[in-house]
């Protein structure tokens, strides 16, 4: 912090202030403060009593106070100091030496009244009383005052505050082509701009033609938008209720994320007299097109398990590729569209505490104690009409606890892209999070799958829709 007598003062903060720049230092940008506090000895009493680091004052005034008893000068240290360049100058002092007060007259004085008023102060007598009046002990011929002028001049204070800027004759003087060019650039911008705002009445007419057009369109796709999120709730209506989901499972997390608003996954929980069914199923196709093939396929699957409530997997699934077939005409000799599902089924026998599995291009994941594995599924695929024939699937027998887990997913999951390169999740690290959360409680289980399917997708957009269910079975 530093402290100066005031800001018009010479001794009292200019001189310094040059001294301050000349040594690196902006007195205005690099001191945490400045302030004036009005008399040369406020600002020493200010730095004594610690409220100032430094102060500047004119010279002869630090003698001055101690010839009054008001300071002692070893409490001072002087920074700067210039006594080497001034040997004989009797005071303390930091800065060059710079001319004492001049008495000038102003413009306009008299020369003679000017003239008598010199001749009296330099023959002024050091006791006459208006020496005494003055505090100075007697008046001598100006010094040069070109120091001052240059120190005024190097800091922009006045009268040299508009030093260097050029006046508006200056300006005329020197650049009048430019600026006839420019008034003349401005007369071709009128007219340009006439032209323009003539061009721009007929681009708005355009316009708004478009912006009709493009309302009409937006319309169109309101409409459309709302007619799929409708086909949304159609779709969803197929999913198992809360209530259902409660009644035969002890904890469970389901996430199913469609590529578009709405997709060719689903899932369904259906109650039989010994056990209840329960899929996840991948349609082929996205969005609608996905949708309409989950509506149709989920409603075969549950005339099929409606029809045989006693079958097991393998043959519920043998029963629904050949309705899937029929229902496309897949085996027809016309050209048909390649279409059908993957599918994984399993029915719980909850006396037994047994499930039995099947799959059609889909796997289960169990996780209890003895660590996490894998169950594939047969390589075939529902519908299509590639797999002609008659085709089987394989039954797998799953002991159970309640305190296994059981996992069942569609191919989204494992082919979501993520990471630096946009690589797909994959099955390795898919086991890895199961077999680390496999010990929490299902909804907590639910929370982490999602985190980490966020972590690794980052920025990178779905190319497939995704389904990831978990339960326990009471």
């Amino acid at each position: 912090s530093f402290v100066a007598v005031d800001k018009t003062s010479l001794g009292g903060w200019h001189a310094a202030w040059a001294e301050l720049l000349k040594a690196g230092i902006d007195p205005e940008r690099d001191l945490s403060s400045l302030t004036f506090d009005g008399t040369h000895d406020s600002v020493v009493f200010a730095v004594l009593a610690g409220e100032k680091d430094a102060g500047t004052v004119r010279s002869s005034q630090l003698e001055r106070m101690a010839n009054e008893k008001k300071i002692n000068l070893s409490e001072i240290k002087v920074l700067n100091s210039q006594e080497g360049r001034y040997p004989h100058y009797p005071y303390l002092l930091s800065t060059p030496l710079f001319p004492e007060w001049p008495f000038a007259a102003v413009t306009g004085t008299d020369h003679e009244l000017s003239k008598d008023v010199a001749i009296a102060l330099l023959s002024m007598d050091p006791d006459d009383p208006a020496a005494k009046a003055s505090r100075g002990a007697g008046w001598a011929v100006p010094q040069d005052h070109t120091k001052v002028h240059e120190l005024l001049r190097s800091l922009q204070f006045p009268p040299y505050d508009q030093y260097g800027k050029p006046t508006i004759r200056e300006v005329l003087n020197q650049y009048w082509q430019t600026i006839l060019a420019v008034i003349l650039g401005i007369v071709i911008l009128v007219i340009i701009l006439a032209y323009t705002l003539r061009t721009k009445r007929r681009l708005e007419e355009s316009k708004a033609e478009l912006l009709k057009t493009h309302d009409e369109l937006a319309q169109s796709r309101e409409e459309i938008l709302d007619s799929i999120h409708y086909a949304q709730l159609i779709q969803q209506s197929i999913f198992p209720s809360e209530e259902e989901k409660d009644m035969y499972l002890g904890e469970y997390f389901t996430i199913i994320k469609p590529r578009d608003i709405v997709g060719g996954d689903y899932y369904l929980l259906k109650e039989t007299s010994d056990g209840f069914f329960i899929a996840v199923a991948d349609c082929t196709g996205h969005g609608v097109p996905g949708a309409m093939m989950t509506m149709m396929t989920s409603t075969l699957l549950c005339q099929v398990m409606t029809g045989n409530p006693d079958g097991k997997p393998a043959f519920i699934l043998e029963r629904l590729h050949d309705l899937v077939q029929q229902t496309l005409k897949a085996q027809s000799d016309k050209k048909h569209l390649e279409n059908g599902l993957d599918i994984a089924l399993c029915k719980v026998y909850p006396d037994r505490q047994e499930i039995f599995f099947a799959g059609g291009g889909l796997p289960l994941i169990i996780a209890d104690e003895t660590g996490v594995r894998e169950i594939a599924g047969d390589r075939m695929h529902l519908g299509f009409s590639r797999e002609k024939g008659e085709i089987s699937f394989t039954d797998h027998m799953i002991p159970y606890t309640t305190k296994t887990s059981i996992y069942l997913i569609t191919d989204g999951i494992l082919d979501l892209p993520g990471g630096q390169h946009g690589h797909g999740l994959g099955r390795k690290k898919l086991l890895e999070l199961i077999g680390n959360i496999s010990n929490l409680p299902m909804t907590t289980q639910g929370e982490m799958v999602m985190q980490a399917l966020k972590t690794h997708q980052g920025t990178w957009t779905a190319k497939d829709d995704l389904t990831i269910i978990g339960f326990k079975i009471r």
